[in-house]
């Protein structure tokens, strides 16, 4: 669960927010695989979510996030910060922040830079393995792989 909680406004309404959990160490975890995978599930079960740092490949995630940044500057005129957390985006007015509404941006989420991240290899084969709980061992020849897919809306 995320800890040092603070109020943070969120579209229409406030949200408690604070620093995620890193579940990295989960994955490396000792013993067999079906114990790395119920740990796995149980941290996304308790927590809602998996922080991996380091996980997805650095050069893909800043090429997708400068194609985010690129969109809303070139669409709302807002900079937003090429690395980390800028305090000063906070202080955009709520209706600035509001008319950017990239969760409608389905062009956007599909455009090569953010599906490389969004739909990597290595992002489904841990939602197949970890999440699902099925590997290339747990599947029959006379099986179908579980199928992993995306939703047009990524934020």
């Amino acid at each position: 669960m995320a800890a040092n909680l603070r109020q943070v406004s969120a579209s229409s309404g406030v949200v408690l927010a604070g620093e995620m959990v890193d579940s990295s160490e989960l994955l490396r975890a000792s013993g067999p695989p079906a114990k790395r995978r119920r740990l796995v599930q149980e941290r996304l079960a308790s927590d809602g979510y998996l922080l991996l740092r380091g996980f997805l490949d650095r050069n893909q995630v800043l090429a997708a996030r400068a194609a985010v940044r690129d969109f809303v500057r070139d669409r709302h005129g807002v900079d937003l910060p090429a690395t980390g957390f800028d305090p000063a985006w906070e202080g955009v007015d709520q209706q600035t922040a509001d008319s950017i509404e990239l969760l409608s941006q389905v062009a956007l989420a599909h455009s090569p830079p953010l599906a490389a991240v969004f739909e990597s290899d290595r992002l489904f084969a841990l939602f197949r393995d970890f999440v699902f709980g099925h590997t290339a061992d747990d599947i029959d020849a006379d099986e179908s792989e579980p199928t992993v897919s995306t939703f047009d809306y990524k934020y």
